[in-house]
């Protein structure tokens, strides 16, 4: 009996040790999980803001691509709006050009006929003076005629 009760106390005396060796381990692996945790949760969010930023990196990318596209199209339509005008500008210097030409070769056509008119205005009285002189002489001579006839006739 006496040998019961020493067991039994021997073994009272071990249970608390036992219970707190229990205690123990289970307290390090709560902290072991724990921290596990904490470490799993930082890795996550350290892999969700790498996603964010290579996602922003990406956006600004495409941005920046978007804006040089842009820009060469703003320059593209410059270009061709310049290569328009110039080629309205040079349209109009012809047709101004032509227009010139065309006046310029009408006043010298106009000067030609108005030459041509007085040259036959001259002509023509230069032949009525020509016949009047003609004339004269005609009338002079039969006036001549007549008196030297008068005279004959006395």
């Amino acid at each position: 009996a006496e040998r019961k009760r020493q067991e039994s106390e021997a073994e009272g005396k071990k249970r608390p040790e036992e219970e707190a060796e229990k205690k123990k381990q289970e307290e390090e692996t709560r902290q072991r999980e724990e921290s596990a945790a904490a470490e799993r949760k930082r890795q996550e969010g350290e892999a969700a803001e790498k996603k964010r930023q290579e996602e922003e990196a990406e956006r600004k990318r495409q941005e920046e691509e978007n804006r040089q596209r842009e820009e060469a199209a703003a320059a593209e339509k410059q270009r061709q709006e310049e290569e328009r005008k110039k080629a309205a500008e040079e349209a109009e210097r012809k047709r101004q050009e032509q227009e010139e030409e065309n006046r310029k070769r009408e006043e010298a056509a106009a000067a030609e006929r108005k030459k041509d008119e007085e040259a036959k205005q001259k002509a023509a009285e230069e032949a009525q003076r020509i016949q009047k002189e003609q004339e004269a002489a005609e009338n002079k001579r039969r006036d001549k005629k007549a008196q030297n006839k008068k005279k004959e006739t006395r």
